[in-house]
């Protein structure tokens, strides 16, 4: 059976999944949605290989816009 795509959300205040962009990632699988609440974030981005979405919270896509 198909599993469902998930949503992680980043909040560095804890609110959410995961407190980074990384450990969002790294949360994620193949098809999952990473949820970014705004703020400035000073990572290194790796998705390995994986088809992952990056969205802002306020809607703002990276897939859309890189």
């Amino acid at each position: 059976l198909p599993t469902q795509a998930a949503t992680i959300l980043v909040d560095p205040a804890g609110s959410g999944n995961a407190t980074t962009i990384t450990d969002g990632i790294a949360l994620a699988a193949a098809g999952d949605t990473v949820e970014v609440v705004a703020g400035t974030y000073h990572e290194n981005i790796d998705f390995g290989g994986r088809s992952i979405a990056l969205v802002g919270r306020d809607g703002f896509n990276w897939a859309e816009e890189f």
